[in-house]
């Protein structure tokens, strides 16, 4: 072995016995801060489908079809079979936890957009008027 070789070899058994690589070190910690922020609630809505259910009857909501908050600020509204109704666009206020409906069905029909999180995070609701909502949950 050359003078070299047996310094590295000595740095690095030196690092391995003093618990490892900085390499290594730095691996955990990232990992603990990504699963940090994947514990903490989302404060705006997430681009997804959300499910949306009328509440006529407490043990029976009535399926009313779905809502896609697409990126750019655009959604489109599906049917109860996933035929496509309608598109629009959207902007969300954080000041009133809201999704404001700028055009399209949702606006025309009136429909508010208060947002709120539920269950650390998993699911996220908007109330589109009294016993009607939209829901997305990511279990």
């Amino acid at each position: 072995m050359n003078l070299v070789s047996s310094t590295l070899a000595g740095l690095l058994l030196a690092g391995l016995l003093a618990g490892g690589s900085a390499v290594a070190d730095a691996r955990p910690q990232q990992k603990t801060v990504e699963k940090h922020a994947a514990k903490r609630p989302s404060t705006e809505p997430r681009l997804a489908r959300y499910q949306i259910l009328v509440y006529s009857s407490p043990t029976n909501p009535i399926r009313l079809g779905q809502i896609e908050l697409v990126a750019g600020g655009t959604y489109r509204f599906y049917a109860p079979g996933g035929r496509l109704l309608g598109t629009g666009c959207y902007a969300f206020d954080p000041e009133k936890r809201a999704i404001v409906w700028r055009d399209g069905l949702l606006k025309e029909q009136g429909w508010t957009g208060r947002f709120s999180v539920e269950r650390a995070g998993k699911t996220h609701k908007i109330e589109l008027k009294r016993g009607t909502i939209a829901t997305n949950s990511i279990d």
